[in-house]
Order: C-alpha cells, then structure tokens, then sequence
C-alpha cells in the first residue's frame, strides 16, 4: 500500500544475524551419523564405515571389484589398499602380502610399480610404493640398487640404500644434485593427488 506524502516508512528493528551465535551443527550431527552407523568416532578421527561407503558407492553409480587373497595380489593393488584402506586394515594385508614372498620378490615387484607410475606421473602411487618397499626388511639390497638404474626412482634408491648402510653417501651412491628436490617435490604432488 502506498504511503501518504509526508510520513515516514515504518521502521523494523531486527538486529542482523549473528553467525557467532550459531552453534556449530558438526558435533551433533556426527553423533547423529554415529547413531545411524554411517561414521565411527574414535577421539578425533571420524570413519565412514563399510555401511556408508556402500551408499556412496552405489550413488555415484561407481564400478568395485574384491580384491584377490593376498597370495594373488599384486604390488598395484596392495598399494590401492595403502591409499584406501584404514590404517589397521591395510596394515593386515600388508602383512599378508609379505608373508606369501620372499623380501626380494615384494621390494623388485613394488619398485616396477613406482617405476611405471614416475613415468605416468602418478605421485601418490609412486611414493606409496617406496614406501611400503621401504618399510621390508630382509634380504632387498641388490634389488634396491637395480633400482638406481631406473631414472624415475634412482633418487628414492639412492636415499634407501645410504640409509640402510647408516650412512650418507655411500660410495658411487652419492645423490644427485636435485634428488632432495626430487622427492620432496613428488610428495607434495602426491599429497595433491590423493
């Protein structure tokens, strides 16, 4: 309805919203998820459980496959279960994996791997590789310096080999004047790709 000249619009007095008065809707809503068994809660990690990922899953209209026992898995695939696994999961596969090989077959098999992935620029599986090679004990010492053959991982071979031996450098493994550089900058790129 139009005013008459004159008089003035009638003013409403309501204060502007306060975010900061907002109570934040993470923590009841996590509990709620919790109740439904779409996440677990332990301390300060939040999980998706197997419940949740199956609807996610089934939502993106997303393709799974099993994975094989670990007798028949391959180093691509257990480093699929580094990347997606819990950390307790992938830890029990890891040692399934290696319980079915011998120390050298596993650390030559997962280093093709970072090999092929350096070359197709897949830094998440490259330095996903490396480090589960890393982590095998035994006998892996041969295999490890074939890898300084290979462009792609001769840093990571390089730092591995000094490493083991307690000491930097050892003779004719010195690093290169960018390894350092090297990993570092495929760390970050792996952490952008995961």
């Amino acid at each position: 309805m139009p005013q008459p000249a004159g008089q003035a619009k009638p003013q409403l007095n309501v204060p502007a919203p306060s975010f900061e008065a907002v109570p934040d809707p993470t923590g009841p809503f996590l509990r709620l998820a919790a109740e439904f068994g779409v996440v677990t809660i332990d301390r300060s990690t939040v999980a998706i459980t197997p419940l949740a990922a199956s609807a996610v899953i089934r939502e993106a209209g997303a393709k799974t496959e099993m994975m094989p026992p670990s007798a028949e898995m391959t180093a691509r695939q257990l480093i699929i279960c580094k990347l997606g696994l819990s950390a307790g999961a992938y830890a029990e596969e890891r040692q399934a994996w290696l319980a079915t090989r011998n120390p050298a077959e596993a650390v030559s098999s997962l280093l093709a791997v970072a090999s092929d992935a350096a070359a197709d620029g897949n830094f998440a599986y490259l330095t996903a590789a490396v480090e589960i090679a890393a982590g095998i004990q035994g006998d892996t010492e041969t295999t490890w310096r074939s890898a300084t053959d290979l462009p792609g991982i001769r840093p990571y071979a390089v730092a591995e080999l000094n490493r083991r031996a307690g000491r930097n450098p050892l003779p004719g493994l010195e690093p290169g004047p960018c390894d350092a550089v090297t990993i570092a900058s495929d760390a970050v790129l792996a952490c952008y790709a995961a």
